[in-house]
């Protein structure tokens, strides 16, 4: 089941305070026009009634798809380690579960399983992009959907956010289909565990290359 609260924001502009709801848990089979909410980011922004200036409003939720048997655990932004639904306590031995810190990976993930990815391999190759393009510490690299180009092909949207913006890449889905063959057969990855919590990141996929060719070097 979804729930929903109204919890009392004070705007960053004007100081007026007015209500906003909140979801703590989000089932979108249930409600799936939220889905849609928090995709677009409306689902976790706030618009002044008093001076019209918008902005983010994050706090802890529960996010779960049952049809894609998916659940992912947004701690919010007192960062606490704590899943934040009596639900999640339960043993799902069919689900992906997945925690993470910030928004932006929570949307991300949700794009991710929408798409029918491997978050493993999405990590991965978006740590290879990274060192491709040079990215900056500062910078985030975010998988944002599949779109279909005019002759018919799909291609993978990449966003590059840093303090003065983002700009979006485009990646033909077959080189994300062959580097997924390739990793997947190289890392030895099988079918993605069920039923524990895990925190799938750029840091698991830093560990990962490094656990990778540290074997390497070994053999």
């Amino acid at each position: 089941m979804s729930t929903r609260s109204s919890t009392s924001i004070t705007c960053p502009q004007c100081d007026h305070r007015q209500d906003f709801e909140i979801w703590p848990s989000l089932n979108v089979d249930l409600d799936p026009e939220q889905k849609d909410r928090l995709l677009s980011g409306e689902l976790m922004r706030s618009i002044c009634g008093e001076c019209g200036v918008g902005a983010e409003v994050n706090y802890a939720i529960l996010y779960h798809d049952m049809t894609r048997q998916l659940m992912v655990n947004f701690t919010g932004e007192d960062g606490k380690d704590e899943l934040s639904n009596p639900l999640s306590e339960r043993i799902l031995t069919d689900y992906q579960l997945r925690i993470v810190a910030t928004r932006n990976a929570l949307v991300e993930k949700v794009w991710i399983s929408t798409a029918s990815l491997d978050d493993r391999v999405m990590e991965l190759f978006k740590l290879t992009m990274e060192q491709q393009m040079n990215q900056e510490d500062e910078e985030e690299l975010l998988f944002a959907g599949i779109e279909e180009a005019e002759n018919g092909e799909r291609n993978l949207r990449f966003v590059r956010v840093n303090a003065s913006g983002s700009e979006s890449y485009d990646v033909p889905m077959g080189s994300f289909q062959d580097f997924s063959d390739t990793v997947s057969s190289s890392f030895g990855l099988g079918a993605p565990e069920l039923g524990e919590w895990l925190t799938i990141d750029r840091q698991f996929a830093i560990k990962m290359f490094r656990d990778h060719f540290s074997e390497d070097s070994k053999s």
